[in-house]
């Protein structure tokens, strides 16, 4: 049969790559700019019609996100894995390597790696059945490569908009399992084309079942089919078997590649396959033709999704595995609500916070202080690479609420401005032995300054400073103290004893300075020295950051549940 040559790309595919350049494009800007419309955010864009962030906002209560899974499923079912190709960013960045590779790797038929796709697929949900997000955090396509933009593309924006990247913010190793994750996928994409998201990854798991009896996927004529070769090397996929004429509808990504390069137009999308003779079957089934999913399979994967999507949002309670003390409810006080890292205000509580987000670092990102940080050892293995509040080098804006806004996959429950600016995240602390005020006499007060929540306040004390030349030893002083905070200590060099201040118990009451009047051997210094109202206190870290001693007079107590603070001073 004389063969019509086509030229150009066919329609499908060029629609598929302007539409996956312009998927591509948004991620980029989400992770590396401020995308803010009409004083409306978009940085959580392109994460939200991703696939396993819209099942985990689903699972967390947010009941729009399952119209985005209704239409993925719906587009899955009808036209196959067009989310591998179109949407996915880890996809994308795959196809793109594929075009990379050199002629002479020519594309082949593979055989259905389903067994270990089954494998790693019910590995991935059914951990998320049972309310771990632990294996989705290193195989979820979105959560890869938005964790490589974060750590790579994000610097590199900031300077090129000229706002400097506080590169401290990752570690070596940070950067090093940021771009292993990354690499694995598109080592494999660059000599075995998607071989990544037909065996390892849980979502083309998935969306195989779904796929499997696709409408409009390509299909191949044998009865018009040259025996070219031109589809199988185009394939990314390796999943056009031409000797038994048939495409592997569970693992074709939809990329549409297959029909700009068939020269009789052999492979569509609407003309169906025709039945082949009765010998060709025969001849195929003694070929060993590629098995399809077991029912057994099928039906495990089935159960998993079904207990998935059944299973209630997880750790409702505000505080759930804790003890429940009327301590741990003071504002005021840290009792035994503390943790080792702060989260990011939406978090609620460490537990529940970590047993949601995956680290796709959205937040990290968009973060305007970059007081965020992913975590090495913060929150323990089970939080590495997860945010957490770097309180000592940066503060959390009061006027910002842009992480519990973005976050894709309902880690961080939106909180309204009014409300973030009451929820205490961290407990300060003040050390008054470390005060500049009270040690070295110096006007401050820059903690209180910085303070937005009127917490960190100032008053008017008298700081006693003892003049070792004037002081006769009578311990006078020591003895009117009234929170003993001066005492007496022997000397070797001329006197018996000298007065000694203990600034960590000194109220500025000014009793030694006029007990002391006869030798004038106290000098009281009327300063302004800052205080705690600790009710008022959200935990942003901006008294820390403000705080010019060294060592720091004031800490912060990360909070492990968050509560609501009093209302500040207006």
């Amino acid at each position: 049969m004389e063969s019509v040559k086509r030229k150009g790309h066919s329609k499908p595919a060029v629609v598929r790559r302007a539409v996956a350049g312009l998927v591509l494009l948004l991620f980029a800007a989400a992770f590396g700019g401020q995308m803010v419309v009409d004083g409306v955010s978009w940085q959580n864009a392109p994460a939200c019609v991703q696939f396993v962030p819209a099942l985990l906002r689903v699972l967390h209560g947010c009941w729009p996100a399952l119209g985005v899974l209704a239409v993925l499923a719906a587009l899955t079912l009808v036209f196959g894995r067009v989310y591998c190709s179109w949407i996915c960013p880890l996809g994308i960045l795959q196809d793109i390597v594929v075009h990379l590779r050199p002629a002479a790797k020519l594309g082949r038929y593979m055989p259905n790696h389903w067994v270990v796709r089954t494998v790693f697929g019910v590995l991935a949900f059914g951990s998320l059945a049972c309310g771990s997000v632990a294996v989705l955090t290193w195989l979820d396509p979105y959560t890869v490569a938005a964790r490589a933009a974060t750590a790579f593309l994000d610097p590199v924006a900031e300077m090129l908009l000229g706002r400097p990247d506080d590169l401290a913010r990752y570690t070596p190793w940070l950067w090093l399992l940021a771009a292993a994750s990354l690499l694995l996928p598109l080592v494999m994409a660059f000599f075995r084309g998607r071989l990544y998201c037909n065996t390892i990854c849980p979502v083309g798991a998935l969306l195989g079942l779904l796929s499997r009896r696709a409408p409009l996927a390509p299909k191949l004529r044998l009865d018009t089919c040259a025996h070219c070769g031109s589809c199988m090397r185009a394939c990314k996929s390796n999943c056009i078997d031409i000797r038994n004429g048939r495409i592997d509808s569970t693992r074709c990504v939809a990329c549409y590649d297959c029909l700009s390069v068939c020269r009789t137009g052999s492979i569509s999308l609407l003309k169906p396959q025709p039945a082949k003779p009765r010998s060709v079957q025969k001849q195929a089934a003694g070929q060993g033709e590629t098995p399809g999913i077991s029912r057994r399979a099928f039906l495990g994967i089935g159960a998993f999704g079904a207990a998935t999507l059944a299973l209630p949002a997880r750790a409702q309670e505000p505080w759930e595995g804790a003890q429940e003390e009327a301590e741990a409810d003071n504002p005021a006080a840290p009792g035994s609500n503390t943790a080792p890292a702060a989260i990011p205000p939406g978090g609620r509580n460490v537990e529940l916070f970590l047993s949601r987000c995956t680290g796709c670092g959205l937040c990290i990102a968009n973060c305007p202080t970059h007081v965020l940080r992913p975590a090495y050892m913060a929150h323990g293995a089970g939080g590495f690479m997860k945010p957490y509040m770097n309180l000592t080098a940066h503060a959390c804006e009061d006027s910002c609420n842009i992480c519990s806004n973005i976050c894709p996959e309902g880690a961080l429950v939106p909180l309204p401005l009014e409300e973030k600016q009451r929820t205490q995240i961290a407990l300060a602390a003040f050390t008054q032995a470390n005060c500049n005020v009270w040690n070295n006499g110096e006007p401050c007060g820059k903690c209180a300054q910085a303070c937005p929540t009127g917490a960190t306040q100032t008053d008017t004390v008298l700081v006693p400073f003892i003049l070792p030349e004037k002081c006769v030893g009578c311990g006078r002083c020591a003895r009117v103290c009234p929170h003993s905070a001066i005492r007496m200590e022997q000397r070797t060099e001329g006197r018996r004893r000298l007065a000694v201040v203990d600034r960590s118990l000194c109220i500025g009451c000014g009793a030694c300075a006029q007990a002391c009047s006869r030798h004038h051997a106290i000098d009281s210094r009327k300063l302004e020295a800052p205080y705690m109202k600790p009710a008022r206190c959200i935990g942003c870290g901006a008294c820390v950051v403000a705080c010019p001693a060294a060592p720091k007079a004031m800490g912060v107590t990360p909070r492990f549940r968050h509560l609501t603070a009093a209302p500040r001073r207006k």
